[in-house]
């Protein structure tokens, strides 16, 4: 036992010395400010947060916010303390598996993966589903192993791992169902179902409630479905995406996967039929969903990354001890390196000679993103914004955000709304537009990259406003300036409706 906890301690604290140098420094994206604004007035009928809602999630965090009263940093910790749980979570896992080599295995490997190092950094929920998905595993895998008396604590879990993200219900659920029929009584199943219900009909009123009722509720939801799920599902590219979040996810342990196949081969027949169940049942769904359905931004990817950690884990583990250490340190050093010395392509970047444009905004937001150079950005969008509201006023400044993240400098509206609520803040899509710009306004500043930015008539491009590309800001006594399709304009509007701003509400 003392052993134990000596082992989890030293887990945690590698867990929390890995993450804290790399902390975010601002809510730099679009969800993490629908959470702040979700913790500070609940209501996912305005995207506070966007639906489902996480309303455990947020909850947790509303609780943090008694004592920390920041936003960014509840949701901080809250990112640190579910790594801290799927690592300790995982290491047990491995551990009745294979013993303590698979499980110390599996929990290196989980803590040193790039893409759950990134989000363990930064202010989303992705780290609690790795350990929601990651309990229910283990408390499964006990119940199936006779410890019938766990059946409630797995309900309890997939109840409360559906409040923090309602798809992860989908994902648990064939799981759950076999743990029932395998107590083969229908009562102890029946109250176990009406326990689920029971349980998250205890996270679905409050959000009910805040959204202004279930009419709301679905109106809202399907908004967002029909803009930002429906045009994607089935996508040609999804099985695409998630390999490439899975494989960032992995880093060098995707050598351990490659030994799998063999190791299992050479496993006795019944050991080998139990893994495989386990792990088919406990991840099949959520990794069948993202491969084949729809997978939204890489962080998805880390409902199922526990799956094929384990898988190396347990093949490495399996090798000949002259093989598995040195491996299992490589492995180990390979994701540090990836995690901290790689980064987001540049635009110019070139690799063997060859402009790397064409792909550089799929490996940025599907991998490169996520590593110590990605989560450093946060602190130049905290020094631009600071830089804009010591040096402007939003009584004559106008901001001018970018639509979609394929640019060198990018700052979410949602970021921007947030923390310059003062300003007047407008969006640049694809499509052409028009913008005329308010009474009193003489000063643009553009939070986006400034290479096709056109000035005509008095409008005048002046130096950025921190080092580095982007942010930039024009003087503008009259005439026009033009920003790819779009026209900002002192004159009357002739070229179409104004931009909307659609910062502020639903987004």
């Amino acid at each position: 036992m003392r052993k134990q906890l000596v082992i989890i301690t030293l887990l945690v604290a590698v867990v929390c010395l890995s993450r804290i140098p790399v902390l975010s420094r601002c809510l730099y994206t679009h969800d993490s400010v629908n959470f702040a604004l979700g913790i500070e007035d609940y209501n996912p009928a305005t995207h506070q947060p966007h639906p489902p809602g996480y309303p455990v999630y947020i909850g947790l965090a509303k609780v943090l916010h008694l004592f920390a009263r920041d936003p960014n940093t509840d949701l901080l910790i809250l990112s640190i303390v579910f790594s801290c749980a799927a690592v300790v979570l995982i290491y047990f896992l491995g551990k009745d598996l294979l013993g303590q080599c698979a499980g110390l295995f599996a929990a290196l490997f989980l803590i040193t993966s790039p893409l759950f190092w990134a989000f363990g950094a930064i202010p989303v929920s992705y780290t609690a589903d790795v350990a929601a998905s990651l309990a229910a595993a283990y408390l499964w895998h006990r119940v199936a192993g006779g410890a019938k008396g766990l059946l409630f604590p797995l309900t309890a879990v997939i109840a409360l791992a559906a409040g923090i993200r309602q798809s992860l219900l989908v994902f648990l659920l064939p799981a759950w169902a076999v743990a029932l029929v395998s107590t083969r009584s229908w009562r102890k199943a029946l109250k176990q179902v009406l326990a689920l219900l029971g349980l998250c009909i205890c996270w679905a009123i409050p959000v009910l409630v805040s959204s202004g009722g279930l009419d709301n509720y679905l109106r809202v939801s399907r908004e967002l479905y029909k803009s930002a799920v429906a045009p994607n599902l089935f996508s040609p590219k999804t099985p695409l995406y998630a390999l490439t979040s899975a494989l960032w996810g992995l880093g060098a342990s995707v050598a351990g996967m490659l030994l799998f196949p063999k190791w299992m081969h050479g496993m006795e027949s019944k050991r080998r039929r139990s893994i495989l169940v386990f792990l088919s049942i406990c991840w099949g769904p959520s990794v069948l969903f993202s491969f084949t359905v729809f997978i939204a931004n890489p962080g998805y990817a880390l409902v199922f990354l526990p799956c094929f950690i384990l898988m190396s884990a347990l093949a490495v583990c399996g090798q000949r001890r002259m093989v598995r250490y040195p491996l299992a340190i490589g492995i180990m050093a390979v994701n540090s390196v990836l995690f901290l010395l790689t980064g987001p392509l540049a635009q110019e970047a070139t690799i063997a000679g060859y402009a790397v444009r064409p792909v550089r905004d799929f490996a940025n937001f599907w991998a490169l993103d996520f590593s110590r150079k990605g989560i450093a950005d946060s602190k130049r969008v905290e020094d631009v914004l600071s830089t804009l509201k010591s040096h402007f006023a939003p009584e004559n400044t106008l901001v001018v955000v970018a639509h979609g993240s394929g640019t060198e400098f990018y700052v979410s509206p949602r970021v921007a709304s947030y923390y310059l609520i003062a300003f007047p803040v407008v969006e640049i899509r694809a499509e052409p537009q028009s913008v005329r710009l308010p009474p009193g306004i003489n000063k643009i500043v553009w939070l986006i990259d400034i290479e096709n930015l056109q000035a005509n008539g008095d409008g005048a491009l002046v130096e950025s406003l921190v080092r580095g590309k982007g942010p930039a800001y024009s003087v503008f006594t009259g005439g026009q300036m033009r920003y790819g399709k779009c026209i900002v304009s002192s004159a009357p509007d002739r070229l179409g409706s104004p931009v909307r701003d659609q910062t502020r509400g639903p987004s």
